[in-house]
């Protein structure tokens, strides 16, 4: 199936290219979509039901018998580290990488769709964060609060990291 409004991407000669070919998607793309089609709600995962919407997830993985896509999406609470505009790329990559070092992520997004493009289910897995402990930028905290993320929620149910690791480096 394709997603209505998703770019068709075509090689030089007008033909469709290989799903393998395809640009990834983002999970702010993919809710977009899915608000537009009602066809699927976000599972929101909290420390007190990790285990059993993980098994979902792996579920949904494992019934994509042909290969799956996996789109992720991570939420940091802002840039500590900003390269100036003149930067070189390996400079860049020396912010980036600072900056996910420094900073604790707060929602990690994963989307599973079959090699037709079905999307089998799309979790948020919300992650512990205090305000009061996490480095962070106001600023990253007002719009993320503007957008509905509940940082007290965050601090009290939220999933251990290090929980969630394990989980991602030893799933099947």
């Amino acid at each position: 199936a394709v997603w209505p409004g998703w770019p068709q991407p075509a090689t030089a000669q007008g033909r469709q290219r290989s799903p393998i070919a395809l640009p990834a998607f983002s999970i702010q793309h993919l809710t977009e979509t899915l608000s537009h089609l009602g066809a699927m709600r976000i599972h929101e995962v909290w420390a007190w039901n990790f285990k059993e919407e993980v098994e979902a997830c792996l579920e949904v993985a494992r019934s994509c018998s042909s290969g799956a896509f996996v789109a992720f999406d991570v939420e940091f609470p802002g840039v500590v580290q900003q390269p100036p505009l003149s930067a070189t790329r390996d400079e860049q990559y020396v912010a980036l990488r600072c900056n996910v070092d420094m900073l604790q992520p707060i929602q990690l997004g994963i989307a599973i769709a079959d090699m037709e493009g079905a999307v089998g289910g799309v979790w948020s897995f919300n992650l512990h964060f205090s305000m009061w402990e996490d480095l962070h930028t106001e600023a990253s905290v007002a719009l993320l609060s503007g957008a509905g993320l509940n940082f007290l929620r965050h601090e009290a149910e939220g999933i251990d990291a290090q929980d969630y690791g394990r989980w991602l480096a030893t799933s099947p």
